[in-house]
């Protein structure tokens, strides 16, 4: 009877630790997710600025256009 009973609570505490380790696996995955889309934002967006910079460069040194900084 003991030993059924011992055999029971290892088997929730196996399965409640699967389970958490999975949900973790899961969180993981998405942070990850997350994190690797703020970077590719974060690298459009200095890409952007950088390539806007240039534009407005050009368009100031151009002897026809007039540009206040």
């Amino acid at each position: 009877m003991l030993q059924r009973i011992a055999k029971e609570i290892v088997g929730v505490v196996s399965s409640g630790i699967s389970h958490i380790d999975r949900n973790l696996t899961s969180l993981l995955k998405t942070s990850e997710r997350f994190y690797n889309g703020t970077s590719v934002m974060k690298s459009i967006s200095a890409k952007g600025s950088a390539l806007e910079k240039m534009l407005v460069s050009d368009i100031c040194f151009d002897p026809n256009n007039h540009c206040e900084h």
